[in-house]
């Protein structure tokens, strides 16, 4: 069945997610321009590295089956809630003027 004007195909989907990410990496490096040149070559470099990573992981994604493709992006959110999770701890720590806490496996994990 042909998708219709409203509906996305999977692969659509997909890039419009990696469009996303790239928009969020460019986005992401210009607030970064505001902080010490060394830690915004680092953070660049990191941030330049996800995004490809990502992007490559994307196409690969687009060829597999619908229930992997589910599988993946669960697992793919595990991932980000964590990391979500601890920018959110650090962020909270710099309020408090407190150290931060170490990363925590769940930041890391992907396994559903």
């Amino acid at each position: 069945m042909a998708a219709g004007p409203q509906q996305r195909t999977p692969g659509k989907a997909l890039r419009s997610v990696v469009e996303a990410m790239e928009r969020a990496v460019v986005t992401t490096q210009k607030s970064i321009g505001k902080a010490t040149p060394v830690i915004q070559k680092s953070l660049d470099r990191s941030l330049e590295a996800a995004g490809t990573a990502f992007a490559r992981t994307m196409e690969t994604i687009d060829g597999a089956t619908a229930g992997d493709q589910a599988k993946f992006f669960r697992a793919y959110r595990k991932l980000l809630e964590g990391q979500l999770d601890y920018v959110d701890s650090r962020i909270r720590a710099l309020d408090e003027k407190r150290p931060p806490s170490p990363v925590p496996q769940a930041a890391l994990d992907t396994e559903p």
